[in-house]
């Protein structure tokens, strides 16, 4: 479960860097309507894949406690490490996620080209997967 887990953040992670990245160049080259046109295209074509060729069975195997949260957070609270990796999560995810719906307005008020406040947006978002030595 650990190893599952871990991709699974790895690749949101990797989501939230890449994307507004691809995002930014490919709206610089194309504009946004076929962006959208071509996210949109992709959404349904997944959708499909899931639809199509997903099966889940389930097997009841007896009585399963159910985790609470309330139990959750106080497992958290009593372990230091888990403590502290709670903490450093959700200041990194508030730094980083807090200035998303203000960066093109900020780009465009230091003077950098309309036309390039998409690609430059994306660009700066981008820049947060990058490791600081």
């Amino acid at each position: 479960m650990g190893q599952a887990l871990g991709t699974l953040q790895s690749a949101q992670v990797t989501g939230f860097i890449v994307g507004p990245l691809l995002g930014g160049l490919l709206s610089h080259l194309m504009g946004y309507r076929p962006i959208f046109f071509f996210t949109g295209a992709c959404c349904l074509t997944a959708a499909l894949i899931v639809i199509g060729f997903v099966r889940e069975e389930f097997k009841k195997t007896g009585e399963r406690k159910g985790s609470r949260l309330r139990q959750n957070l106080l497992n958290v609270y009593q372990s230091a490490n888990l403590r502290t990796m709670f903490v450093l999560l959700i200041m990194i995810q508030v730094s980083i996620q807090i200035v998303t719906p203000f960066l093109s307005l900020y780009l465009e008020y230091l003077k950098v080209p309309p036309d390039r406040i998409g690609l430059m947006t994306g660009l700066v978002f981008g820049i947060t997967g990058l490791p600081m030595p």
